[in-house]
């Protein structure tokens, strides 16, 4: 759908599904912070491997990214 038509509804509707996407993610990196360990992120990679869904496909993206993070961190 062009911009232009949008209505104002459909602006917040967009708006607000956004915001709601943006607090679900962020939930999920703060409780995917809590494993630490090589042996905690591994048995969740794990479990993440039998599963093909976009969510397990976010969670392995957001622990590939914490994963670096910490590598950059704490050389």
């Amino acid at each position: 759908m062009p911009l232009h038509t949008l209505t104002l509804d459909d602006i917040r509707r967009r708006m607000t599904s956004r915001r709601t996407a943006r607090h679900h993610r962020l939930n999920l990196e703060r409780e995917l912070a809590a494993f630490t360990t090589s042996a905690q992120t591994q048995d969740l990679q794990a479990t993440l491997d039998r599963y093909a869904t976009a969510e397990g496909a976010e969670t392995r993206e957001i622990l590939a990214r914490q994963s670096a993070a910490r590598f950059l961190r704490d050389p």
